[in-house]
């Protein structure tokens, strides 16, 4: 519960220090129930969109049934194909804190379970998801 309050208290700090816009991601899967995130994006001083990712309770992917290598995190603007933005590395608390940027302004943004990490199509087996509009 310590852990929560603190994480709670680091992301709004972040938001009081300009950090934007705070999405709770949404739990699409079977495989992780338990598993829960919550996406920053703010513009940054180009236009580009920063995203920063908080993950917690995922299990670590090669405990997964099927065990898979990594998870992936993908961004799909409205109309492309989804691009592999890196991976999300789980800590032995089960959490994670995953950041980049993009030039897109609207897009979706997810995470899936890979056999490995320099995947150029999702599987499929998506976690987490959420869209991002900073229109």
């Amino acid at each position: 519960m310590k852990k929560l309050v603190f994480a709670m208290l680091l992301l709004l700090g972040l938001a009081a220090l300009g950090w934007g816009e705070d999405t709770k991601m949404k739990n699409v899967s079977t495989l992780q129930p338990a598993a829960d995130a919550q996406l920053t994006h703010q513009k940054d001083d180009n236009g580009n969109t920063k995203l920063k990712i908080h993950v917690y309770h995922l299990a670590k992917p090669d405990a997964l049934t099927p065990a898979r290598e990594a998870y992936v995190v993908w961004i799909e603007p409205n109309g492309e194909p989804p691009q592999n933005m890196g991976v999300i590395r789980v800590n032995d608390n089960l959490e994670s804190e995953f950041s980049t940027r993009t030039p897109f302004k609207k897009f979706k943004v997810y995470v899936t379970a890979e056999d490995g990490p320099k995947v150029t199509t999702p599987s499929g087996d998506r976690i987490l998801e959420a869209n991002v509009d900073r229109d």
